[in-house]
């Protein structure tokens, strides 16, 4: 029968431990101790998640969604659009000429 891995207490930072390169926050519900995921792999960022949960504020967004690619080109479109002015529209030669939309 297999073992499931243990948690390990992280040197030097009291209620923080890891497991297969996630961290772990240990705290106390209604008098029973139990282990909170930080959903983060990166020290610095379960820190900061830690000290949130200990002081009550909400834990902030640990990664932010990124655009695809398609939704990149699309913006970098608009914004040229817009710095180019409705006098000077963009020509067509340099949207098809882009090696990332072949």
């Amino acid at each position: 029968m297999a073992t499931s891995a243990t948690l390990q207490r992280v040197p030097n930072v009291p209620n923080l431990y890891y497991q297969g390169g996630r961290f772990y926050a240990r705290v106390t519900v209604k008098g029973k101790q139990t282990y909170r995921a930080l959903g983060t792999n990166k020290i610095r960022e379960a820190k900061k998640a830690l000290a949130a949960l200990q002081t009550g504020k909400p834990m902030e967004v640990v990664s932010r969604k990124q655009p695809t690619l398609y939704e990149a080109i699309e913006q970098v479109l608009e914004f040229r659009k817009i710095r180019r002015g409705g006098g000077r529209p963009l020509s067509p030669a340099p949207i098809f000429y882009c090696p990332c939309l072949r």
